[in-house]
């Protein structure tokens, strides 16, 4: 699912504003079961933070949101840096990836 628009969602980038927050959106991720994937995606933070002038998107906590695939991808990104992901919701999914969890985060 391509959720992108996300970014023009009035009361959501309102919200966001009114918490000190930035709203990102995301296409075309795996759920991280990919060991490169992980690199790729603080790579594009780090581009992103470049790219932008803001320093703070390469090493903010994230707060990420997924459907469907998304809540697999934010699962995944959750088990592989949970430093940085202050808390995630998954709206559906149906592969999620364990094997790699932090052993104090396993059910």
């Amino acid at each position: 699912m391509d959720e992108r628009d996300q970014v023009e969602n009035l009361e959501l980038v309102a919200l966001a504003g009114y918490l000190g927050f930035a709203v990102m959106a995301t296409s075309g991720w795996g759920n991280f079961d990919d060991p490169n994937e992980l690199t790729y995606f603080t790579e594009m933070l780090e581009t992103l933070s470049e790219s932008s002038h803001i320093p703070e998107f390469a090493r903010t906590p994230i707060l990420p949101l997924g459907m469907a695939n998304g809540g697999q991808i934010f699962y995944g990104l959750n088990a592989l840096i949970p430093q940085r992901v202050i808390a995630f919701a998954a709206n559906k999914g149906g592969s999620y990836l364990t094997t790699t969890l932090h052993p104090k985060r396993r059910l």
